[in-house]
């Protein structure tokens, strides 16, 4: 009965977009911008990989979420992932 009931409750928390209970991602630090993120979409919709954005924003000091300057070929890769999961 206790599985059951984990199990249910699990399922309705990964429905609303969480893993845990918790919200996804580090709420100290922002979401990029709407635009940021559909450049990004947009530039692996180009075919470019994922480290050559990655440079491309850091060529261009596009601020990332936490207010550096770096940006990850992970980090894009993290992006482009979310923004498809919001299409479907």
């Amino acid at each position: 009965m206790i599985s059951a009931r984990t199990k249910a409750a699990l399922a309705v928390v990964r429905k609303n977009g969480s893993k845990s209970g918790r919200p996804i991602g580090n709420p100290k630090f922002g979401r990029i911008s709407s635009e940021i993120e559909a450049r990004i979409v947009e530039l692996r919709a180009s075919r470019m990989s994922y480290r050559s954005i990655a440079e491309t924003l850091n060529s261009e000091q596009v601020p990332t979420a936490q207010g550096g300057r770096q940006w990850h070929a992970q980090t894009v890769s993290n992006i482009v992932r979310r923004a498809d999961a919001w299409r479907t």
